[in-house]
């Protein structure tokens, strides 16, 4: 119930409220987006093999290393055709389309590893586009993780600052320890964000 409010988004389907969250807090969780056996696939070790192929190719851990950029399996378009079946999957595509029109392109896909005790470069606050201090009506880049494994208390999962996309600095340290939110999702959801909220 409302009063003296004459202005109200209606909804007409699922994608209208997956873009309202987009808009409003940064961020969305499409629940069993892929299938059993694209999970299956993604847990196989595919990944960790293509890791270990790039790895050799550039010479070793120690090069990721030294760039900060260990762990991240980059690229993974070029080794498999599924993961070009990734990009195309029509419930992201009406969600970019909507943000970033017809024409758009693909800035980057990669793999991330995460193991027990171990630092992941990424799990430092950022932007997919570092270094900007600004913000903008309509996102400049949409941003979509595939949830591999159970993201739970117990496992971890990927933590954001919802509406972090609405302003141009980054907040204290008492306010990012107050709202940051852990994501809880089941292998197989996707989570698309505004490539400006910090996470």
């Amino acid at each position: 119930m409302t009063v003296g409010i004459s202005e109200i988004s209606k909804l007409e389907t699922l994608e209208d409220l997956h873009i309202e969250e987009i808009t409003r807090n940064g961020y969305t969780l499409l629940e069993n987006a892929l299938s059993g056996e694209e999970v299956a696939f993604l847990q196989s070790g595919k990944l960790e093999e293509i890791y270990q192929q790039q790895l050799n190719d550039i010479g070793g851990e120690e090069k990721l290393n030294e760039m900060g950029d260990q762990f991240s399996i980059k690229h993974l378009l070029a080794y498999d055709e599924f993961f070009v079946k990734l990009l195309i999957l029509p419930k992201i595509l009406k969600i970019m389309e909507h943000f970033l029109g017809e024409f758009y392109i693909l800035h980057l896909q990669n793999g991330v590893l995460n193991y027990p005790g171990v630092h992941h470069p990424a799990a430092l606050w950022h932007r997919d586009f570092v270094y900007q201090h600004f913000t903008s009506s309509k996102p400049l880049g949409i941003g979509v993780l595939f949830v591999i494994d159970d993201f739970n208390d117990e496992t971890g999962g990927s933590m954001f600052l919802p509406g972090s996309h609405k302003f141009d600095a980054f907040p204290s340290s008492e306010y990012v320890n107050k709202h940051n939110k852990q994501i809880s999702a089941k292998a197989g959801s996707i989570l698309v964000f505004d490539s400006m909220m910090f996470h």
